[in-house]
């Protein structure tokens, strides 16, 4: 049905909410027979640019096809209309545009072609790189500017030819630096450097893209490090002479000191000059004056955390500057330091640390005497005791944990007077760590003061008798197994987990049929601990129990025996009432790979309850059967769970599952996570891989995807078939392929690469490839 003219003349009105009424009427009513009127608003009456707006952005909202229509105005020998169509092609993200925008980069008129520039970007046509490289280089820089945008937003190795070129062209040269840090592709870093180091070149702005460059080399091929350490060895007297100055200036407040990228990555920088293997020996001086900068900066709450990060790298040597941050009034900034010194401090931070288990922030106390721990000093042991009455549980099992930590060898002597404490906090932690080390003069102290302890503190002390080898201890923890008193019977049957199953398991087979709920979940809990073969049937019947947290444990417990069948007994428990029950049957479902479960799992995957459905769906990837994979392939498609699908399809391990992730390899809103689950799939995905990369109809973002998984997979099989990727008789295919290689810095391809150089025909792929082969000869 056609719209009356009311709404469509809306578009005209003054008024911005009549205008905005109209165009919500519009989009909702998704009439086709609207959008010739919407062309002719853009073809006749584009200089209303309220009108104008409005009908692109009902265009570009329809569901119906408006490319045809569309791609004719883009042939209107009006130039407005012309620049007005290349807008909507760009935002309708159809391929089909990309020919008729890659024919308006020529147009005679710059708005046309500075729009289909931008268009292109937006759907980043790989088709038109060489076209927009042409114009980046043209000279005109109203096109050259967003021509390199547009590159970048590519975002693929392709481009990194042409921005090398780039380099040479000053008005350009910043932004073809940012848009090679975004690569993350070693082969970029040198010819930064170069730049950087050039008369034209500036620092300041080559050192965010570096920082930029290792991150991203860190994501997606996992050598951060490394790209830092070379980065570093090919600084040479930059740092020193530029980059170390600039520092101290905002160290010293001469510069503001502001959160901006360049001083973030100044600061990075420092932190990985400090950490190189590579830094002369002769230059220890240097790094006492970064240490002073980067502590300088710790009162910047713009670049404090950065440099703490900095301080941390530089490891034991940056252990007093990192102590300043134990005494500063910010909390965090003291929690920051903490962190950072768990890493490099020494027993010249223990009285700083000691002095912190004093502080209000449970935070603070708990790190404090976690580094304590780690540096193992026996100094720090009277005064850790001391704090075993803290009244936070838990700090008190921080501190507990350091005690045990520290081993010292007067450790009963010394926490045995804290029984006589008046503080029942006191005395309870003072039995929880005695009873860690199970020293039989403490049982006697342990026992002669049980009777007359108060509930919490009797409490611990059946809880440490398992650790005493001894008959008194097993007697009581017998006794107490039968108390009247609920706490003591359930810390009894607690301590029963760490007992010989000799002694425990009768007691707890009978105690799980206890009327009392609470009971049964502590005595489940134990039994499963045994993992004895004869409780099996015990905590079948326990999945049944009408106390779900006795059911949904029990299904736990169950994980111990996948070799029997489950799926079964686990049936009834997908309709439970209770969600963590469903969860943990399901999540038993999946870890026993029993085929008589993928029929259970995909009911599962259908349930409301997203956490079901998604442990369901990452369950399902257990199974190389085809239901588990058509339903896995069928979840993919809905963007909700998409992503934990295509996880689950690379967990199979089945080729037809890799065939299926390889279609979410071209629309680029998934190609990203493709990518990651089929790198997830290992080598097994190459050999089809491989086979699918010579198909003639792939696209070439595909191509370029299935090189990138290789490069991200970086084992043998994955290099030697990217050395067979360098033949590929796609210029593309083999431009990608060097460069992977090139940033795996495999000397297995060099010889391959220095052949294929001399035969290729591709200038461009030529030109680069003698650029970095010429340094390794």
């Amino acid at each position: 049905m056609i719209m009356d003219s009311q709404p469509l003349e809306g578009l005209f009105s003054s008024n911005w909410q009549e205008r905005r009424r109209a165009v919500e009427a519009l989009i909702a009513a998704q009439d086709e027979a609207l959008i010739p009127r919407l062309l002719e608003v853009i073809r006749q009456q584009h200089r209303d640019i309220n009108a104008l707006n409005a009908a692109l952005q009902i265009l570009t909202e329809m569901q119906y096809d408006v490319l045809p229509g569309v791609i004719a105005l883009s042939a209107d020998p009006n130039a407005e209309v012309r620049t007005y169509a290349m807008q909507v092609l760009g935002s309708l993200q159809d391929e089909r545009a990309i020919s008729t925008l890659m024919g308006a980069l020529d147009d005679p008129d710059p708005n046309v072609a500075f729009n289909a520039i931008v268009a292109l970007g937006q759907l980043r046509a790989l088709e038109a790189i060489p076209d927009l490289a042409r114009l980046a280089l043209s000279g005109n820089f109203y096109l050259a500017y967003p021509a390199v945008e547009a590159l970048i937003q590519m975002g693929t190795p392709l481009i990194l030819p042409h921005l090398l070129d780039l380099l040479d062209v000053p008005e350009l040269a910043p932004a073809a630096v940012n848009a090679l840090g975004e690569l993350g592709n070693t082969t970029a870093i040198l010819p930064i450097l170069d730049w950087m180091k050039s008369p034209q070149g500036d620092w300041i702005i080559a050192l965010p893209a570096l920082v930029r460059l290792a991150e991203c080399c860190g994501e997606r091929y996992g050598h951060q490090r490394a790209v830092e350490d070379f980065i570093i060895s090919h600084l040479g007297t930059l740092f020193p002479e530029k980059i170390f100055p600039f520092l101290k200036q905002i160290a010293e407040g001469r510069l503001p000191q502001r959160a901006t990228p360049t001083y973030r990555a100044l600061v990075r920088v420092s932190g990985w000059w400090l950490a190189s293997t590579v830094t002369p020996a002769e230059q220890e001086v240097l790094r006492d004056e970064v240490l002073r900068a980067l502590s300088l900066l710790l009162e910047s709450p713009s670049l404090r955390e950065v440099a703490i990060e900095a301080l941390r790298m530089g490891g034991k040597p940056a252990a007093p500057y990192l102590l300043s941050t134990l005494r500063h009034p910010d909390p965090e900034v003291c929690i920051l330091g903490l962190h950072a010194l768990g890493q490099a401090a020494s027993k010249q931070a223990v009285p700083a640390l000691i002095a912190l288990l004093d502080e209000e922030d449970e935070r603070i106390i708990s790190l404090a005497a976690a580094v304590l721990a780690k540096i193992g000093d026996l100094s720090a042991f009277p005064a850790l005791i001391q704090r075993l009455g803290h009244p936070s549980p838990a700090v008190r099992q921080n501190i507990i944990a350091a005690i045990n930590s520290l081993g010292h060898p007067e450790h009963t002597r010394l926490v045995l007077p804290l029984l006589e404490s008046e503080d029942p906090w006191m005395r309870e932690s003072a039995v929880r760590t005695l009873g860690y080390f199970g020293d039989l003069d403490a049982l006697e102290a342990l026992l002669a003061r049980f009777a007359e302890e108060t509930d919490v503190v009797q409490r611990a002390i059946v809880e440490s008798l398992p650790y005493f080898e001894d008959e008194r201890a097993t007697q009581l923890l017998l006794e107490c197994t039968r108390s009247p008193r609920f706490a003591l019977r359930q810390a009894a049957l607690r301590a029963l987990a760490h007992a010989p199953a000799a002694l425990a398991l009768s007691i707890l087979r009978e105690e799980i049929h206890h009327p009392d709920p609470r009971i049964r979940l502590v005595a489940c809990r134990s039994l499963a601990a045994l993992r004895s073969p004869i409780a099996f049937e015990d905590f079948v019947h326990l999945t049944s129990d009408e106390h779900p947290a006795v059911r949904a444990f029990a299904v736990e417990a169950l994980g111990a025996y996948l070799n029997r069948p489950l799926a079964d007994i686990l049936r009834p428990r997908l309709d439970d009432p209770e969600p963590d029950v469903v969860l943990r049957a399901v999540r038993l479902l999946g870890e026993q790979e029993d085929a008589a479960a993928v029929p259970l799992l995909i009911q599962a995957s259908r349930s409301t309850h997203p956490e079901i459905r998604r442990e369901a769906i990452h369950a399902l990837g257990h199974f190389d059967d085809e239901a588990a994979i058509d339903r896995l392939s069928e979840l993919a498609h809905h963007p909700e769970t998409r992503e934990d699908a295509l996880q689950a399809l690379s967990a199979t391990g089945d080729e037809r599952a890799a065939l299926i992730l390889m279609d979410f390899l071209n629309p680029f809103e998934t190609r990203e996570s493709a990518i990651r689950a089929l790198v997830r799939m290992g080598d097994n995905s190459l050999p089809l891989l491989e086979r699918t990369l010579y198909s003639p109809i792939l696209p070439l973002a595909v191509r370029l995807a299935l090189v990138e998984v290789c490069h991200r997979l970086h084992t043998l099989p994955a290099i030697e078939t990217l050395i067979r990727f360098v033949q590929h008789p796609h210029a593309e295919v083999r431009l990608a392929s060097t460069l992977a290689l090139l940033d795996l810095g495999s000397e297995r391809a060099i010889p391959i690469l220095r052949q294929m150089a001399r035969v290729e025909l591709n200038p461009a792929l030529r030109r680069l490839m003698n650029r970095f082969l010429q340094p390794l000869a």
